[in-house]
């Protein structure tokens, strides 16, 4: 008989249980604490969420409205190629005429800051948002605001359970993050997809590192279907694929390997049914690789490109990415001398990689950094020691940005330093022996 543990990274065997301790010893998700702490605290984490559904009743959704309304003439007759600039200004005079005839005055002021429609989203994701009301913009935006926050509170749900916080803990993140972290408000002000992403890669987490050979697929399926839906988490994949590779586990690396393959074929699939062409993925490939460099200077981009290269100009895209791969790679390496391969190595490696999403780019919005949450939750759980989770959340406080709204700093800053300082204790503890020598210490 064998029972599922979270954490352990293994099946169990009942009778041989004490030969292979579970790496965390505190705060199983399913024990309550004493109800004068859970209660409050899941008072609190409510509180935080409704309000944070009540902020976003008071935005407009810019990023929201052009993926929503590209979504609405994909694929129709007379819009050849959805990402050509003529097009868009085209359409962006349509959705000005369609809001004017309405009596809705926020959809006409949203049509009238995108008067001409910049689509850069893949038909995967606007095959998504099709799912959503096309009549009313306002019942089609709160609608898809209610989602992302079920997603935000299901997947510090499930990221919660995998790492073993209680559930006071658990419901104080809820609460921290929906109200008062800078990331998931961006994103619920303008209405982008990162809770949505952080929902998927959460499943996909928590599948991947159970030894099983169809949630291992599953999990990796869920990854490919992300890339293709939004492509800045691409560096997961290879973290799926090189992990295996590197300890020779040839039955898990077909399994990533086949997942893989599985979740692009049905994104792939489900676009160009959307879109009514496969060419629409060939267009959007045309698309990104010309992106405006206008863009990319505008007021908001945090990436670590623009912070440090004026200061550093051999610092871009490619040296930044082939940076973030030689020192994941390389820590993964060195510890997997001495290390056993356990959950939260297998974690460490998949939450650095989803940092080094955020440094590497060219373009890093500031709603991109909800995807930190994964690597600060890993290293604030009881599998680290006092040290590591003490700086892991002095790094969440830093990309929560809250706290220095009243000083006179660029707000890049503080978040790159979090980030940076989570990416460096990701790297740290991948390098280092087993992670059960260090819940011994």
């Amino acid at each position: 008989m064998s029972c599922f543990r979270p954490f352990t990274g293994l099946c169990v065997n009942r009778r041989n249980s004490k030969s292979r301790l579970p790496l965390v010893s505190a705060g199983r998700f399913a024990v309550l604490r004493p109800f004068w702490i859970t209660g409050p605290a899941i008072v609190f984490g409510c509180w935080c969420v409704v309000s944070a559904w009540q902020f976003g009743g008071k935005q407009a959704g810019i990023d929201f409205y052009q993926m929503w309304a590209a979504s609405q003439v994909q694929g129709r007759s007379g819009v050849a190629n959805l990402y050509d600039p003529d097009t868009g200004a085209r359409l962006g005079q349509e959705f000005i005429r369609r809001a004017s005839e309405g009596n809705n005055p926020d959809f006409l002021a949203v049509a009238k800051y995108w008067k001409v429609l910049e689509s850069f989203s893949s038909p995967f994701l606007y095959a998504v948002f099709r799912t959503l009301p096309s009549r009313d913009y306002l019942t089609a935006f709160d609608t898809y605001r209610t989602v992302c926050l079920a997603a935000l509170v299901t997947a510090i749900g499930i990221l919660g359970y995998l790492m073993r916080f209680t559930v006071a803990q658990t419901a104080l993140l809820v609460g921290l993050c929906s109200r008062f972290f800078d990331p998931v408000l961006s994103d619920i002000r303008v209405g982008n997809v990162n809770q949505l992403q952080l929902l998927a890669l959460a499943v996909a987490f928590y599948l991947v590192v159970i030894d099983q050979r169809w949630r291992r697929i599953t999990g990796s399926a869920i990854v490919a279907a992300m890339i293709l839906f939004k492509p800045n988490v691409s560096l997961v994949a290879l973290a799926l694929i090189l992990a295996p590779l590197f300890q020779r586990r040839w039955r898990r690396l077909s399994e990533s390997l086949a997942g893989l393959a599985v979740g692009s074929c049905f994104a792939l699939a489900l676009g160009s049914l959307s879109a009514r062409s496969p060419v629409a993925w060939v267009q959007w490939i045309e698309r990104m690789r010309t992106f405006p460099e206008a863009i990319l200077a505008r007021n908001g981009n945090l990436s670590l490109q623009r912070v440090v290269g004026a200061r550093l100009p051999f610092v871009n895209p490619t040296v930044a990415a082939f940076a973030v791969v030689i020192l994941l790679v390389g820590s993964y390496l060195r510890g997997s001398r001495t290390a056993e391969e356990t959950q939260p190595r297998q974690l460490l490696l998949l939450t650095g990689a989803l940092l080094g999403s955020i440094l590497a780019p060219p373009l890093v919005w500031l709603h991109y950094l909800v995807l930190s949450i994964p690597a600060a939750m890993l290293l604030m759980s009881p599998s680290f020691p006092k040290g590591t989770r003490i700086v892991a959340v002095s790094s969440f406080v830093l990309i929560a940005c809250l706290p220095f709204h009243a000083l006179p700093v660029d707000r890049a800053i503080p978040m790159l330093t979090g980030t940076v300082l989570l990416f460096g204790l990701t790297l740290w503890h991948l390098s280092r022996s087993s992670p059960q020598k260090i819940e011994e210490r």
